[in-house]
């Protein structure tokens, strides 16, 4: 499943409240695994990577509702920005821009 789906349906539409932290911290490992070792010369995405690993730490430690939060909008700021999307509604969750 596509990370941003994935958050959009155990976070999304007040989800929130029944989320485990055990699908959570699966996913966390599950990116953690596509990421790590990832490289980039945009130093805005390689600061986002770094971001993303940080609430994946956290995420795969504790049950932290911030943490979850956080990683969804990046991954939805990102999706948007990847593929080009004219979604007006970002986070603001990214350092990289589409740029």
């Amino acid at each position: 499943m596509a990370r941003n789906t994935f958050y959009n349906n155990t976070l999304g539409y007040g989800n929130i409240e029944t989320t485990t932290h055990s699908e959570q911290a699966e996913m966390a490992k599950e990116i953690l695994y596509t990421i790590d070792g990832v490289s980039t010369k945009n130093q805005d995405l390689a600061d986002d990577f770094k971001e993303i690993k940080k609430y994946i730490t956290i995420a795969m430690k504790e049950d932290d509702q911030h943490a979850y939060i956080q990683l969804h909008r990046m991954f939805h700021d990102l999706d948007i920005y990847f593929n080009g999307y004219s979604y007006n509604q970002k986070w603001g969750a990214t350092e990289f821009t589409g740029e």
